[in-house]
C-alpha cells in the first residue's frame, strides 16, 4: 500500500491531506492490526450490501480481476465472487 500510495500521491492529495506524506508500511500494519476482524467484516458486508442495492445487483469487481480479463472462456462467464 505504501508503494501504491507513493505512486499515486499526487492524485490522492486531491482527496486527502497528506502533511506527512504517504504512511509507511509499518503504519499500515499497525492500523490493520488494531482492527477488530469481526467488526471489520460486519462493516464490509454492510457496505457491500449497500453497493449491491445501489447497483441493482450488478457485479462490481473489487480486486481488478475484471480489468485483467479473469474470464472462464469454457463457460463463457466471469469468475464468481465468493463470500
Amino acid at each position: 500500500m505504501e508503494t501504491s500510495g507513493k505512486a499515486k500521491q499526487e492524485w490522492l492529495s486531491g482527496f486527502l491531506e497528506l502533511p506527512n506524506c504517504i504512511p509507511t508500511s509499518d503504519t499500515f500494519w499497525r492500523v490493520f492490526g488494531a482492527l477488530d476482524p469481526e467488526q471489520f467484516q460486519a462493516c464490509f458486508l454492510s457496505w457491500m450490501n449497500s453497493v449491491s442495492q445501489m447497483s441493482k445487483g450488478e457485479m462490481i469487481a473489487l480486486d481488478g480481476k475484471q480489468l485483467r480479463r479473469s474470464f472462464d472462456k469454457d463457460d463463457n462467464k466471469a469468475e464468481p465472487f465468493i463470500w
